[in-house]
């Protein structure tokens, strides 16, 4: 008999379905920005969803001002650092304070394998006094992360070599990597580049290049200096 679906699974097939759908129909311009806002505002649905059938306990206490996550390093694809570097590009002006603090983060993490990175607790370019400056396009990794106590997150932040590891919604945290996986699926199965990227790496490319959508929709090879498992290769 065959097994029904897990909800994981119907996650992945149906944001794959829905990007297929986009790289199918939306003009190479358009096309990247619009596969990160579909999956952002589906895994929102999903997580809110997710939450409402969660009991107290399992209620993330994530709120305003609460940083620590934004110290750790995170990746995203290239749809959705495009759809980042299009709304920084709205929202933060003068650009060049937020050119140096990129270049300045690559610049002190150069180098490092992925443990090594791991360890490390930069905060991310994007914050300011306490707030990502663009909150609404911040990527599905950011959207999944979440931690049921705070004290956990402010100790690992202190002291990453402790392995202080958070208690996450698991709900919340899985329904956003089935998605970015089900977009993940879409763009490869038509031939493009669906490697995780370094967020920090990534934007600084997209900032640099306002047709990096149409560079990227044709197969150049524009952000291959970002892909994450190349700059952060594996400890031997």
């Amino acid at each position: 008999m065959t097994q029904p679906h897990s909800v994981n699974e119907l996650l992945t097939r149906a944001q794959q379905e829905a990007a297929s759908e986009i790289l199918q129909d939306v003009e190479p311009a358009e096309v990247a920005s619009e596969l990160a806002e579909n999956a952002l505002e589906f895994t929102d649905r999903m997580i809110v969803r997710g939450l409402s059938q969660s009991p107290r306990s399992e209620q993330p206490a994530c709120a305003i001002h609460c940083t620590s996550c934004c110290h750790l390093h995170t990746t995203a694809s290239v749809p959705e650092v495009i759809l980042l570097a299009e709304r920084v590009r709205v929202a933060i002006v003068p650009l060049e304070p937020l050119r140096e603090n990129l270049s300045r983060h690559i610049t002190q993490t150069t180098g490092l394998n992925a443990n090594e990175r791991r360890q490390m607790r930069l905060p991310c370019p994007l914050l300011k006094d306490g707030m990502c400056l663009v909150y609404e396009a911040r990527p599905l990794v950011c959207r999944g992360w979440n931690s049921l106590e705070k004290q956990r997150c402010e100790a690992d932040l202190v002291s990453p070599e402790r392995g202080t590891q958070a208690l996450l919604n698991v709900k919340q945290y899985r329904a956003a990597s089935h998605i970015a996986q089900g977009l993940a699926n879409a763009i490869q199965s038509f031939g493009l580049d669906a490697r995780p990227l370094d967020l920090v790496r990534g934007l600084s490319i997209a900032l640099e290049h306002a047709d990096a959508a149409t560079h990227w929709h044709s197969g150049d090879n524009l952000f291959a200096s970002a892909v994450q498992e190349l700059v952060f290769p594996p400890s031997v």
